[in-house]
């Protein structure tokens, strides 16, 4: 939490636009899920907030770190933007969350028993840090919209197949399980 919160302490230049993420519109004969998803966030977008430097894939995999304790050094800046401090820590928590649909049945295992845990240490340490407070509704819209991208994803997976590798569905174990469990948990997080 403490390397996230430091780069959105850095100063955005002068003149540089944030960007406004928009959720991907549902294609063709899209899940319903992903259409009722769609829905919810057009109608609880919240108005732009304070513009930060964001990562928008700051997960442990993306951090090197040589056991000195220092926070580490962010790699794969691909996902980079200026947007919402919010944006930024919500794409992690849901990373944390995302990371139990990948890998062998124990691995998933273990990973679901460690999300909650990890995000919440995560989400604690940062606001120790963060240079303001989160705002916890927009940090709810923001969740809402990572996970919607992650439906997108899977459900045009199951419909066209994997996408490549770098697609953040490709890798999913069980694609028609993993988009029943990203859905209840969409709906866990806008049910608050």
């Amino acid at each position: 939490g403490r390397l996230p919160a430091a780069l959105h302490a850095l100063p955005v230049p002068a003149g540089l636009p944030a960007a406004s993420p928009e959720p991907p519109a549902p294609e063709g004969e899209a899940a319903s899920a992903v259409s009722r998803q769609r829905a919810w966030l057009d109608g609880e977008r919240p108005p732009a907030g304070r513009a930060v430097v964001c990562h928008g894939d700051l997960t442990p995999v993306h951090v090197l770190r040589d056991g000195d304790g220092s926070p580490g050094v962010p790699v794969n800046w691909t996902a980079a933007t200026v947007a919402e401090p919010e944006y930024d820590v919500a794409a992690t928590t849901v990373g944390f969350w995302r990371s139990a649909l990948h890998g062998n049945a124990v691995q998933r295992r273990l990973l679901r028993l460690a999300r909650e845990p990890l995000a919440s240490a995560y989400l604690s340490a940062y606001r120790e840090v963060a240079p303001w407070p989160l705002d916890d509704g927009r940090l709810r819209y923001w969740q809402a919209f990572h996970l919607h991208l992650l439906t997108a994803a899977i459900d045009r997976r199951l419909r066209n197949g994997p996408a490549g590798g770098w697609d953040p569905a490709t890798h999913v174990a069980t694609p028609t399980r993993s988009l029943q469990d990203v859905d209840r948990r969409f709906r866990e997080v806008t049910a608050g």
